[in-house]
Parts: structure tokens; C-alpha cells; sequence
């Protein structure tokens, strides 16, 4: 039996982006606490890039999309997906301001194969393998305690793809 394709994305890796002013403790919510943000910072980057890519990996390591990229998630989402929209701005060398969003994932899914995946003595995992079986109804998902990456179904990288979005890398995930 043949099992859905899921892929990772993750930006590329060239920290072009810096950070403007402080975020403080704002990036460790995002990434390791579940729920809802209610309030956020003025959340600020530079880059030394005239036109910035679709996808960027500051400094702080935010998820930053462009509202390309957004609209794709958008188009795309499962039932079970939920993304809160953070606003975000990049500022290019010429001083315009770029609109760009901070996709943060308040609902952590169950998504892991609990025989497959090593965990970590903390109890993060080390080493992740999807559960195909449970992933019905999601199309845009983190993996629980992880930084990167972002994964998604085909339609939403075939989406991705159609747009020429720009910035990231994607390979097949690990699933049973």
C-alpha cells in the first residue's frame, strides 16, 4: 500500500535577515509553548535583499512568510489546521517596508508514529516520523517541539510551486 506524500519546508538557510528591535521571550512562545497568542510585539526584520524571498529565516529563527505564501496555506487548509496570523514587517535597503507573516501553530497535533520517532531524554522528538493515519485533515502543521519545519501535503507545495514562491527547500518527511 503507497503512503501520501507529506513534505518539509524549511528556509533556506543564509540568515539574510535581522532582526529590528527586540522580540525578547516572543520567539521561545511561538515555538515550544501551545496556544493562542493574544498580544504580540512590533515584530521588525532587515534584509540585504532589494526584493525579499517568499520565505525567510531571520536571525531569531521566526517562521516569516511573504502573503504569497500565505494565500497558499490559505487556498490549501485542512479541516484540522490552525494558523494564527502575525503580523510581521521586512525592511529592504531602500527603506520600503515589506508586509510578512509569522505563521504560529497554537494547536499541536498528534502527528507522530510513537514507534517510529526517537524521543529525546526531555521527551521532544529527536528523530520524527509522521503517522499517516493521522493526519487526515491537515494540510499546514508543525511537529510538536520543533523549531523547523513546516510540513505540508502536496497540493500545498504544488501551490507553492505554481506561484514561484522563493526562499525555502522541501523534501519528502519521514512516515509510516
Amino acid at each position: 500500500m503507497s503512503r501520501p506524500l507529506w513534505y518539509e519546508l524549511a528556509p533556506r538557510d543564509d540568515r539574510l535577515v535581522r532582526r529590528l528591535g527586540e522580540h525578547g521571550r516572543f520567539n521561545y512562545r511561538l515555538m515550544f509553548e501551545q496556544g493562542r497568542v493574544d498580544e504580540w510585539p512590533d515584530l521588525r526584520w532587515s534584509s540585504d535583499e532589494d526584493v525579499p524571498r517568499d520565505w525567510l529565516w531571520p536571525i531569531d529563527s521566526f517562521r516569516l512568510v511573504s502573503p504569497r505564501v500565505r494565500e497558499v496555506f490559505e487556498q490549501n487548509a485542512g479541516k484540522r489546521d490552525d494558523i494564527q496570523r502575525i503580523p510581521g514587517t521586512v525592511v529592504t535597503n531602500d527603506g520600503v517596508e515589506h508586509p510578512y507573516l509569522v505563521p504560529h501553530f497554537p494547536t499541536w497535533h498528534d502527528v507522530l508514529d510513537p514507534e517510529e520517532t526517537t524521543w529525546g531524554p526531555s521527551g521532544s522528538p529527536m528523530r520524527w516520523v509522521l503517522s499517516c493515519a493521522k493526519l487526515d485533515g491537515l494540510s499546514v502543521f508543525i511537529v510538536p517541539g520543533t523549531v523547523d519545519p513546516v510540513i505540508v501535503s502536496p497540493a500545498v507545495l504544488e501551490g507553492l510551486r505554481l506561484i514561484g514562491a522563493t526562499g525555502f527547500d522541501a523534501k519528502p518527511a519521514r512516515r509510516v
